[in-house]
């Protein structure tokens, strides 16, 4: 299994520089897994990882113990994006910018 990290500071949602996001190649399944840092703006969120292609959802899954998989469907793509979102009962709301995933072979 290979993890490919993020860093949510509020509404920035970048790629963790001590990750490597080289040589990701498409179409394994069951295999990435994404991992977030979180800073306390999701305190308390659900939080929800959209993966798009350009503007387009593909999938969404929750995010649990900061980690999800990549959907089967999306490790397919050559390129996806990705976003959080995430709700808490009070109504309130917060949504990252997108981060872009490329994948080769």
């Amino acid at each position: 299994m290979r993890t490919l990290q993020f860093i949510a500071d509020g509404q920035n949602l970048i790629k963790d520089s001590n990750c490597d996001f080289e040589n990701i190649v498409k179409g394994s399944h069951n295999y990435l897994r994404c991992w977030f840092s979180l800073s306390k703006d999701w305190s308390g969120c659900k939080v929800a990882v959209s993966f798009l292609k350009n503007e387009k959802e593909i999938d969404a899954v929750m995010l649990e113990n900061y980690c999800c998989m990549v959907p089967n469907k999306v490790s397919e793509l050559q390129s996806f994006y990705i976003k959080l979102v995430g709700v808490r009962k009070d109504g309130y709301k917060i949504v990252s910018k997108k981060c872009y995933i490329r994948q080769g072979g």
